[in-house]
């Protein structure tokens, strides 16, 4: 929730405000409450403990403080700017409120809708505070003397600003994973209960010509029986109630299988689909060129319909795959019929010459195949080879079974789709190096701020062991060489000079964190004795 959003919020009625809080309060679970609770009692615990040794502040200045943070940890989910707002005045300038203000700020950079509002609003808390604080003022004169606490302001508060974005963005692409995966999981499931869809309409088409076929010989053979004219009366209407019914029957037959596929497949050939025609299928394969190995027996006359169609579909599918997916490599068909089942496989070599641009596989043919097979009462196994092949084998009954198998989980079924799952992260990425560069700038900053300004530091310890009359060149052999932004910067605050001395200006080593006024030192020099030192504050 947003400024505009808070002030429409609280131009409302009370009761409806409160109403609205009660019942985001019950949407919370009781895992969140207690997170948030233990979440409150350590930020308080390890702040109000700071507050109370380190600063020596009363019962009642704690107390306060306390309700203050609680107020704001508990403000950050309904009014993030406004909290973040907070946050950076208590943090900084006044220093207060270290462990809870990062979380409020670190919460504001998570629930802040939006980089361009999550900037305005960083922007703004960062103007009020250098307006508050003084700094601004400073800024301008002399960056220098605010070096540091910039230095603290990106270690301290731009950083778990940055990585609040981070964690939002990374959470956003989670769900945006989670629900990707679940729409390719249901398309997956849905082409897969297509594929056994078509499958079972083949298997009905199959039906249709084998049983199609023998209704009409019932027809014909009835109707010749019909014509002899030695037949007594008394069998000439039954044998034309057979002839009816059998042509009846053929054509609900044809109605059925209508129904259930009236979209054919453009890889089915027409003609009988039984383990009769495989040599057929084998030769029509190897006019094409491909070399292709057959062994196999006449089929028994005991084989079932639905496993002689398996057992077709079967080649038909392993001829398909081995010329799409390897082109040129060797073919090898066996079909084997052992005293309690078939054996039917076929294998292809490794392709002879790399394949430059593979074909698109989705395995829908293998699945379809699978739905066959497992109607016929068999099992089929489907994969590479060690010798860089691949192998299509599966085992069939002789007899088809009273009750087909369960239908197998579309969650277990792996299409093997080459997809490309391209999602925008570059906000998480860009939120990730401005992490980085805050903790790098931060270092160069430190670092600079060594090199250029430690020569115009001079330590209290340093200053109070130096007494006024020592010998010119003695001080001077203990105090660092002071810089030239020193004397721009601090000079015009310090006490008069006295008359005919030298005088040098340094920083105090020890500043205060939570005013805008600086400490520094001067020393005095005449007649090669120091005469006169200073501490003075500067703003």
């Amino acid at each position: 929730m947003h400024v505009s959003q808070f002030l429409t919020a609280i131009s409302r009625r009370p009761g409806e405000f409160a109403r609205e809080i009660v019942t985001r309060a019950q949407e919370t679970s009781r895992r969140e409450f207690v997170v948030e609770a233990a979440l409150i009692a350590v930020c308080l615990a390890a702040d109000v403990s700071s507050d109370a040794f380190l600063d020596d502040r009363g019962l009642g200045q704690l107390a306060g403080l306390a309700a203050v943070y609680a107020g704001l940890l508990l403000v950050r989910h309904l009014f993030p700017v406004l909290a973040l707002l907070a946050a950076v005045l208590l943090l900084y300038p006044y220093g207060v409120g270290g462990i809870s203000m990062l979380v409020v700020i670190y919460w504001a950079g998570y629930r802040i809708a939006g980089w361009q509002r999550a900037f305005a609003a960083f922007t703004a808390a960062m103007a009020v505070s250098l307006v508050v604080s003084g700094d601004l003022t400073t800024l301008a004169v002399g960056p220098l003397s605010v070096a540091p606490r910039l230095a603290l302001v990106l270690l301290g508060v731009l950083m778990p600003f940055l990585l609040g974005r981070f964690a939002a963005q990374r959470s956003r692409l989670a769900l945006a994973l989670a629900w990707q995966d679940r729409h390719i999981r249901r398309e997956r499931a849905l082409l897969a209960t297509q594929a056994r869809m078509r499958e079972r309409n083949r298997i009905a088409q199959d039906m249709h010509d084998g049983l199609g076929h023998r209704l009409s010989l019932i027809s014909v053979l009835s109707g010749v029986v019909n014509q002899n004219p030695n037949l007594p009366p008394e069998v000439l209407p039954t044998l034309d109630a057979l002839r009816t019914t059998a042509n009846a029957a053929a054509a609900e037959l044809q109605d059925v299988v209508g129904a259930l596929a009236p979209d054919s497949d453009p890889g089915d050939e027409p003609g009988a689909h039984t383990a009769d025609a495989i040599p057929g299928l084998i030769d029509t394969a190897r006019a094409t060129g491909t070399e292709i190995g057959y062994h196999h027996l006449p089929p028994p006359d005991s084989l079932s319909a639905s496993t002689s169609h398996a057992a077709y579909r079967i080649v038909q599918e392993g001829l398909t795959n081995a010329c799409k997916h390897a082109p040129g490599a060797a073919i090898t068909a066996t079909v084997t019929y052992e005293p309690d089942a078939v054996l039917v496989e076929l294998h292809n070599d490794k392709p002879p010459a790399p394949i430059e641009q593979p074909a698109p596989s989705t395995r829908l043919g293998l699945i379809g195949l699978t739905e066959r097979v497992r109607i016929a009462g068999g099992a089929l196994h489907a994969g590479p080879t060690p010798d860089g092949g691949f192998r299509v084998a599966a085992i069939l009954p002789y007899d088809s079974p009273a009750e087909a198998p369960s239908t197998v989980d579309d969650s277990e079924v792996d299409l093997d789709y080459t997809r490309s799952r391209r999602f925008n992260v570059h906000a998480g990425t860009s939120a990730l190096v401005a992490v980085a560069a805050c903790l790098l700038g931060a270092l160069i900053l430190l670092v600079w701020i060594g090199i250029s300004d430690g020569g115009s530091s001079v330590p209290a310890k340093l200053y109070d062991s130096i007494p006024v009359g020592t010998e010119e060149s003695a001080v001077r052999d203990l105090l660092p060489a002071p810089t030239d932004s020193a004397l721009l910067t601090i000079r015009a605050g310090a006490p008069p000079e006295p008359e005919s001395a030298s005088c040098l200006y340094y920083l105090a080593a020890e500043q205060p964190s939570t005013t805008p006024e600086f400490i520094a030192f001067r020393f005095c020099f005449a007649d090669g004795r120091l005469v006169d030192k200073q501490t003075y504050t500067t703003t």
